[in-house]
């Protein structure tokens, strides 16, 4: 075949290089250009170096065209599954292309433009040799390099814009970083400018616009290096910052800061997360994301740019998959609303975001829709757009803790939202109700108090603006259409049902906000007063709102009434919580039902006497008027007024015969109004029924023992109750309690920030070892932000009782029983490194010695997991079982067909070098083991003091013994965790150093120098560059010591040796002569 051919003819081309077998090549110093055939000897003979390399890439792209042609003509391309079938043909095509640009392009590039050779992919010719510089007598001038280059540009953008066949997706893979620094540096370079910049600028320009966004993210971000010149940083920069722009650049942004987070292993060792859902987005990763995305490019004004991204970030919030709005949240929740320069009202991500998720919950234009077709009224937000607009505000809501953004975007919609709640409840549109009554009760559980619930129990019965209203939609949800006229006028009968509807939704929604007594206590007065209690009028006179027609909406009246006995009813026991203030209920619940009476008594006596008023009165209760509607209603009133004052005297009678009632000075001020009113209630003139005549007369009787009973049971203290100084922290805890068993996130973190508040203050209700279990178990919350605002409060809670925290949170870290979970005893280590910090100098005694030794004993081999071990084995077992049964079924090795199958595979690997470096082992996980050396090196970073000298030493030879024997690659992971503990050591001895202390008193000695020397060894050997960097920052740091010991910390002051104003250390001599005599040497048995 033509394809087998060209790649024939390309490897004896490469043979010299490519073949192992040719070490002497390496001997004789040749580089790989001259190991290779240019063809035409004479051509390149007359140009000296640079010919010869001219010649060679050029054959090079001509080989590698040759290729491109044959597969392009056959319609193919030489793809990833090509790769894993025939290694051979992939070895011969990127040795092509690392010719092409190790030789061809980087030799012509300006200092600091491209990827530094050693960050580069690894080249596959011969021992990986890199260009040098030419002697100065075989420099190539910079038109002939130019043309060189810009051929080599030219052919590897032919290629590439192939539109995928041929060889185009192999040079995106391998050189593409390479062609976008060749072709910048044609069009960008200061030495370039000319005529066919601007040509080659274009051709950068088509590039870049060509290439599809996942790789352009990580070959323009790689090019942008410390030591990058300005005039290459700005053009990638400004290109880099406007790929989100891109169709799917959103999306593309953070599947990359996904990708260059590193990733928790437990999650892809879990087998719970799918392959293909793309890696996971921890908060790390949506906080990158959300301060990349929430930033404007410079070429671009906030309105432009906040327009351009909208419809992304808002296709992301209406997605299906669970991790895009949880990312689109995240983003312009904290990233953009959360931000006073956009996200206030009216700033421009209000304006994008926000506005019109209010708009379409609460349209605020009166303009008429369009008449539709099928009759109905004209549409002012289609059901697919008020659809949208709740599930997007769910999302913002309810994703991602939040309490001011969450009363920003919730307190401008509070009606329409419960009216949409109410209504789609009525139309069994659970989908939808579902989600408006958790952005509600997480409105009023985490961001407002009782004062809005006051203030939508005055609005129970809205449902919509004057012009418009609610309606079902065609397909099964809501729409939001224009008022019929019709809708305007009332009728009474048919409101009672929905009156019953709207309390009981108001009770359920307090009932799942959990309120506090006070809070319940408080909205019962408020809507008690409200219903039937006087107020002051604008003269100065008494008058009741429930006489008062022309003030207040007998309908509204009628909504307390029912709301005020049905809280009667079921918040009893909360009422009763606080005796004081349900005998003020209860008076004011009588004093407005007397005067209601009184009122309507007075009203009679004036119709007796001719008046206009009197006749205005008669014309207003005629047949024609709705006055037949309002008397059915008036009577409905007084019943509902007759069965709540019944309830709320049964209530009262409960609290006055209770044995735990005590009578203190205020409630003692309001019996006498009480009194009052309830002897008016027993006249045979209010026609109340028998039994609450009868109730009340059983009150009278209590009232007149409790002001007649002794006194002597109470306190000497002026004959008052003690009072619970710690009433309100028992209540915040409770609440907290609750809220931590709450299914939603936000309310969780609002009950764990009120733990913390606890923590902080500090309250002695709270028990340490009940409340280090309780946040022990928060670390096992899925979401991010709960365990870790729990990581945040096991820190504060050990700062103040440490040895209790420290040693329940080493015993779960140890895990002897094992019985805690690996990604449980990670949050555990997290929250063990926490504490460790946060207790400063606290961190001595017994708790240093127990984190010293605990993490010591993790950190080496002595930390046994025999169940673990055998756990392993049986999963080997099973997997070596189902391989021999699928090769049996295949008749051979049953091929893996996923398309990352090596990937996979290495990362298979890696995990289970980190479960254990030997499967038949009963070690402990690598990376608990890490973990471990982690929290060492944070206690002796912290306060070396505290661990003394032992655990040190301890400490410092099992990192020796770590990097000496752990020596596999895969745990390279536990080698730097190592080194970072010396490391600490070191950073300590220098700063004791610094500040004149002598820390834990040792000397530059013996011992150091066998520290060198082994690290000397390991650095040898070492593969791994971050140990390899790593060994020699501490050796670095060891000799700066060093030097400071001997010479001072000036810098270059004389070498002392020890002597130390005049006193030799260690000995109880002095050298110098003491009152002007002379040393001598005395003889002393």
């Amino acid at each position: 075949m033509a394809v087998e051919a060209a790649f024939s003819k390309a490897g004896s081309f490469l043979a010299p290089v490519l073949s192992r077998g040719n070490l002497f090549v390496k001997a004789k110093g040749q580089s790989i250009i001259q190991c290779l055939d240019p063809g035409d000897i004479t051509a390149a003979a007359g140009r000296g170096e640079s010919g010869l390399r001219f010649s060679i890439i050029e054959k090079a792209l001509r080989l590698l065209l040759d290729i491109h042609e044959q597969l392009s003509q056959n319609g193919t391309s030489f793809g990833a599954a090509d790769k894993l079938h025939n290694t051979h043909h992939q070895k011969i095509l990127d040795g092509l292309l690392d010719l092409i640009s190790l030789e061809g392009i980087y030799p012509h590039l300006s200092p600091g433009v491209g990827i530094p050779i050693e960050k580069r992919v690894k080249s596959v010719l011969h021992g990986g040799l890199v260009t040098r510089p030419s002697p100065a007598a075989d420099v190539v001038s910079w038109q002939e390099g130019k043309a060189l280059l810009s051929q080599i540009c030219r052919q590897l953008y032919r290629i590439l814009n192939s539109n995928g066949t041929g060889l185009g997706p192999s040079v995106q893979e391998r050189t593409l970083v390479d062609v976008i620094a060749g072709w910048s540096e044609l069009a960008c370079a200061p030495r370039s400018q000319d005529e066919q910049a601007k040509d080659d600028g274009r051709m950068l320009r088509s590039l870049l616009d060509g290439t599809p966004t996942p790789l352009l993210f990580p070959a323009l971000t790689c090019l942008l290096q410390p030591s990058t010149p300005d005039w290459f940083r700005a053009p990638i920069s400004k290109y880099l910052s406007l790929l989100p722009l891109r169709p799917e650049g959103v999306r593309h942004t953070v599947n990359f800061i996904a990708t260059s987070v590193p990733q928790d292993p437990h999650t892809h060792s879990s087998g719970t997360r799918n392959k293909s859902s793309g890696p996971s987005l921890s908060l790390e990763v949506l906080s990158h994301s959300s301060k990349l995305l929430s930033s404007v490019p410079s070429s671009m004004t906030a309105e432009e740019y906040f327009a351009a991204i909208s419809p992304q970030l808002l296709e992301l919030l209406d997605d299906t998959h669970p991790d895009n709005p949880r990312a689109a949240a995240y983003i312009i929740g904290n990233g953009i609303l959360g931000r006073r320069k956009f996200g206030s009202p009216g700033g421009v991500g209000w304006k994008v975001f926000a506005e019109p998720i209010l708009q379409g919950l609460n349209p605020i234009s009166a303009k008429q829709g369009a008449a539709r077709a099928d009759g109905l009224l004209p549409l002012l937000v289609s059901e697919t757009s008020l659809a949208f607009s709740v599930g997007r505000l769910a999302s913002l809501v309810l994703l991602h803790p939040n309490p001011g953004l969450t009363k920003r975007l919730v307190s401008p919609c509070l009606r329409p939202l419960w009216s949409l709640c109410c209504f789609s409840k009525d139309l069994k549109r659970l989908h939808l109700f579902s989600k408006i009554f958790a952005i509600l009760c997480t409105y009023f559980k985490t961001s407002v108090g009782i004062e809005k619930l006051m203030t939508l129990s005055d609005n129970l019965l809205w449902d919509g603006e004057e012009f418009w209203m609610y309606g079902p939609g065609p397909t099964g949800g809501v729409e939001i259409r224009q008022r019929s006229k019709d809708a305007q006028s009332m009728n009474v009968v048919g409101m009672m049902e929905i009156v019953d509807c709207r309390v009981d939704e108001f009770l359920e929604l307090l009932q799942s906000v959990d309120g506090e007594e006070d809070d319940i206590g408080s909205l019962f007065v408020y809507v008690s007063k409200r219903c039937l209690v006087a107020e002051e009028a604008s003269d100065g006179s008494n008058r009741l709102d429930a006489i008062d027609d022309e003030r207040k909406d007998p309908l509204q009246s009628l909504v307390y009434a029912k709301l005020t006995q049905k809280m009667l009813e079921k918040y009893k026991s909360k009422l009763a919580a606080n005796p004081k203030r349900i005998v003020e209920l209860v008076n004011q619940l009588l004093t407005g039902y007397v005067m209601e009476y009184e009122g309507t008594q007075a009203r009679r006596l004036g119709f007796s006497t001719p008046s206009f008023a009197g006749l205005r009165a008669i014309v207003d209760l005629s047949p024609q008027s709705n006055g037949g509607a309002l008397s059915t209603e008036h009577s409905q009133q007084r019943e509902d007024s007759v069965e709540m004052i019944s309830i709320s005297l049964s209530l009262l009678t409960d609290i006055l015969s209770s044995p735990e009632f005590s009578l203190d000075p205020e409630t003692f001020a309001l019996f006498g109004s009480l009194r009052k009113n309830l002897t008016k209630l027993t006249s045979p003139a209010m026609s109340l029924p028998i039994s609450t005549n009868i109730t009340a007369s059983n009150i009278l009787s209590l009232i007149d023992f409790h002001i007649s009973a002794p006194t002597s049971n109470l306190p000497a203290d002026k004959g008052l109750k003690p009072l619970d100084p710690y009433a309100a922290d028992r209540k915040l805890h409770l609440q907290s309690l609750s809220y931590l068993a709450d299914p939603l996130p936000p309310i969780r973190a609002q009950g764990l920030s009120q733990l913390t508040t606890l923590i902080t203050k500090p309250s002695p209700i709270l028990d340490i070892s009940s409340t280090t279990i309780l946040l022990q178990s928060v670390l096992q919350d899925e979401d991010e932000f709960i365990y870790l605002s729990a990581i945040k409060a096991l820190g504060s809670l050990a700062f103040r009782h440490p040895r209790t925290v420290v040693r329940r949170l080493v015993e779960s870290y140890i895990d002897v029983t094992e019985d805690v979970q690996l990604d449980v005893r990670i949050k555990t280590g997290e929250a063990l490194l926490k504490t460790v910090e946060s207790l400063g100098g606290a961190l001595v005694g017994d708790t240093a010695s127990l984190v010293g030794e605990s993490m010591i004993a993790v950190a080496g081999r002595r930390s046994k997991k025999p169940k673990a071990a055998q756990t392993r084995q049986e999963n080997d077992q099973k997997a070596q079982a189902l391989k021999k049964e699928a090769d049996e079924a295949w008749g051979g090795e049953a091929p893996d067909f996923e398309p990352d199958q090596q990937q996979h595979l290495e990362d298979e690997r890696l995990l289970r070098s980190w479960t254990s470096p030997n499967p038949n082992a009963p070690e402990d996980d690598i990376r608990i083991r890490t973990s471990a050396l982690s929290i060492l090196s944070a206690a002796i970073e912290t306060n070396i003091l505290g661990l003394g000298a032992k655990l040190v030493s301890e400490s410092i030879d099992l990192v020796l013994s770590l990097i000496m024997l752990e020596i596999a690659p895969e745990v390279a992971i536990l080698r730097r965790a190592a080194l970072l503990v010396i490391a600490s050591v070191v950073k300590v001895l220098i700063n004791d150093k610094e500040k004149g202390e002598e820390g834990l008193g040792w000397n530059f000695g013996g011992g150091w120098e066998e520290v060198k020397r082994v690290l000397h060894i390991a650095e040898r050997r070492e593969l791994d560059q971050v140990v390899s960097g790593h060994i020699r920052g501490v050796l670095e740091g060891l000799d700066e010591w060093q030097r400071r010991v001997l010479v001072g910390n000036a810098g270059g002051g004389e070498i002392r040796f020890g002597l130390d104003e005049g006193e030799v250390r260690g000995l109880a001599v002095n050298p110098r002569p003491l009152d002007g005599k002379k040393p001598a040497i005395e003889e002393v048995e």
